[in-house]
């Protein structure tokens, strides 16, 4: 093929989850000191979520090179299984030797007895199951029940689960309840942005022993747009352009090459037909909108009280012209929904109490009275009342704010927006793992842990996994310096708003305004 031409050792761009290629992007690190963290708890579940073909498998794999010896893994790739079967699997795995056709009870014994021994030997048993957005809520249910085999020190089972966005989705539902109480970390991992596609190719390419550009910044960018930053794309793009770039015998990637690749990976046939059905979707929705219009031409008694009642408020504020034209939400739960929408969640039920069920999957609504330096600072969307509607701000800059409602977006100049806002914001954040409140000297807990790892990215020191961590004068004062940087008021104490500084500070991986 086409890696002795380009001399490279081997093909950089396989798909198969091999760790020595992995691109260690600012969230891959923070994902990887997720799973380290939790599994230095004492059981519970970790939950690693993230689009197809985003590196959550490989991640694992990086976590359990770096794992002591006395770890025992299982693994379970493909959980369609009942509750039988699920627990057979897991006896298999483990090589627990059992007989076939046992009754569940006896598969459980089976396995409790193999836990305690692995207990006695100071062995730490860890089962991953990916895939696991297709666990039943009955094998859920079962899994959780597996985490009540312990002694009277501690939990004898740590389970990762690995599944697509729809993972964290379910685990939100009220009848799981017990179980999303019994996660002790989780993380959600987005695409690439155009800069980390960039160095992700990079990096495998050094990796196969090519430091040779091979791919012109025109295909770069073309091999982001057409895969949007999802690592096994832009994987599949590079390989069959490189193919292509060899079979012309040339020595560089063109964007043509990659059109032409995307093409053939995606199929024409399925572009053209893509193009008949948008064709008739959009004559169906010029049609359906003519409709819509013909009815709201024709507006009811409660409609036009409510608009008149809005128009009114605006005016009674003092809301400049241009804004009295802004159509928001008339609920503050549908503005927070728009916002939840940037983490990849979304919740069907538009009406619903978005911040109590996001609370479940390790994010937290909060409202605080801040000034237009600490937003742009804080590089954080959020939701911003004029008059009674609300509107989420999803980018903004020292020139323009960019307010979305829903489907409507609107423009204003920084100058427009700082005469409407009245200083108060809601915004969404993750929250660190068992966090319950202001972090002061003294403290200790999972919480203080996550904050030591944190403030070590910050400082670009290699954070350390230690249990038990006091909160301590040396972190107190660590935390003063980040506030004193970040313009937050320096007292060391780790309060939300410091939190949410940090998370943006380290993460690539939470929405930003600047995106």
């Amino acid at each position: 093929m086409y890696a002795e031409y380009f001399n490279l050792r081997e093909l950089p761009f396989s798909i198969a989850p091999n760790p020595k290629y992995l691109y260690m992007s600012t969230q891959h690190q923070e994902a990887l000191a997720h799973l380290l963290f939790g599994l230095q708890q004492d059981g519970g579940f970790v939950v690693l979520t993230g689009e197809v073909g985003t590196g959550k498998t490989t991640i694992c794999k990086r976590l359990f090179e770096q794992l002591p010896t006395e770890v025992e893994v299982a693994f379970i790739l493909n959980p369609c299984l009942d509750e039988i079967d699920l627990i057979e699997t897991i006896c298999q795995e483990f090589e627990i030797k059992i007989a076939k056709d046992l009754k569940l009870k006896d598969l459980l014994d089976k396995l409790n007895n193999y836990l305690l021994a692995c207990h006695s030997k100071n062995k730490k048993p860890i089962l991953l199951i990916d895939e696991a957005q297709n666990l039943s809520t009955e094998l859920l249910e079962q899994l959780r029940l597996l985490t009540n085999l312990e002694t009277n020190e501690k939990k004898l089972l740590q389970i990762i689960l690995l599944g697509q966005p729809e993972l964290a989705e379910k685990l939100i539902r009220k009848e799981l309840r017990q179980f999303n109480q019994r996660i002790v970390a989780r993380y959600h991992l987005a695409e690439l942005n155009e800069a980390e596609s960039r160095n992700y190719i990079s990096h495998r390419l050094s990796v196969a022993g090519c430091d040779e550009p091979l791919f012109s910044k025109q295909a770069t960018r073309k091999i982001f747009q057409e895969s949007e930053g999802v690592p096994r794309l832009i994987n599949l793009l590079c390989d069959r352009a490189l193919l292509g770039c060899y079979s012309e015998g040339k020595s560089t990637v063109t964007k043509k090459m990659v059109q032409r690749s995307s093409e053939e990976i995606k199929g024409k046939h399925q572009r053209k037909l893509t193009n008949r059905v948008f064709g008739a979707i959009l004559g169906l929705s010029t049609l359906l909108m003519l409709i819509v219009f013909l009815i709201k031409s024709c507006p009811s008694d409660h409609q036009t009280s409510s608009s008149l009642k809005s128009e009114q408020t605006k005016r009674k504020l003092g809301v400049s012209e241009k804004t009295r034209n802004f159509s928001g939400h008339e609920k503050l739960e549908s503005a927070i929904n728009d916002l939840i929408s940037l983490w990849g969640i979304s919740f069907e039920d538009q009406e619903t109490n978005s911040c109590s069920l996001s609370e479940k999957i390790g994010l937290r609504c909060a409202k605080f009275a801040v000034n237009l330096d600490q937003i742009l600072r804080m590089d954080r969307p959020f939701v911003v009342s004029i008059g009674r509607e609300f509107f989420t701000i999803m980018q903004a800059t020292r020139e323009t704010f960019f307010l979305f409602a829903g489907d409507k977006e609107y423009q204003l100049s920084f100058s427009e927006f700082s005469q409407i806002f009245d200083g108060n914001i809601d915004l969404v954040w993750r929250m660190p793992p068992d966090y319950n409140g202001p972090i002061t000297l003294n403290a200790k807990g999972p919480a203080v842990d996550w904050l030591s790892i944190q403030l070590a990215l910050v400082n670009q020191e290699t954070p350390s996994v230690d249990k038990n961590v006091i909160f301590s004068e040396e972190m107190s004062k660590k935390v003063e310096r980040f506030q004193k940087l970040s313009g937050l008021t320096e007292d060391g104490v780790v309060d939300s708003l410091t939190w949410i500084y940090l998370n943006s500070y380290n993460s690539q991986s939470v929405p930003k305004l600047s995106n």
